[in-house]
């Protein structure tokens, strides 16, 4: 074998190799709705993920852009996952479905779980988290 060139099963696999179509059966968690504090770089790629996987995602951040931004990010992910037959357009589209962006806290109520991915300022930390705690309690 040549120097630099791998056999396709040497090849890592990737977030999106892994996640694919959900399995239900396959998953023994019994989380399906999962809250989501914080819609820049890191919030759009953790939603984005867990809407795949088979989440129902809620994501709140108070900047009315990054909302946007973190649903133009799930529908470029999901048209450029049909392209390259990751997912199949059912797919996709179900995991768009399952995307929900929302100014207020309160929309996380019902949240089984939720992540933090705010940038790292501790006064809006504490800010967010006393929100959450209001909201999902």
């Amino acid at each position: 074998m040549r120097k630099g060139k791998k056999k396709p099963e040497d090849r890592r696999m990737t977030m999106a190799d892994r996640v694919q179509e959900p399995d239900r059966e396959a998953n023994k968690s019994s989380l399906r709705r999962l809250g989501i504090v914080g819609a820049g770089t890191m919030g759009r790629g953790i939603a984005w993920t867990a809407a795949r996987a088979g989440f129902t995602v809620i994501a709140v951040d108070v900047d009315e852009k990054a909302r946007q931004a973190l649903l133009d990010h799930a529908r470029a992910r999901a048209e450029r996952a049909v392209g390259r037959g990751e997912l199949s357009l059912e797919a996709a589209e179900a995991a768009l479905r399952r995307l929900s962006a929302h100014e207020a806290p309160e929309a996380l109520a019902g949240s089984e779980a939720v992540i933090e991915a705010v940038y790292e300022a501790p006064d809006v930390k504490r800010s967010v988290f006393a929100a959450v705690e209001a909201a999902v309690d």
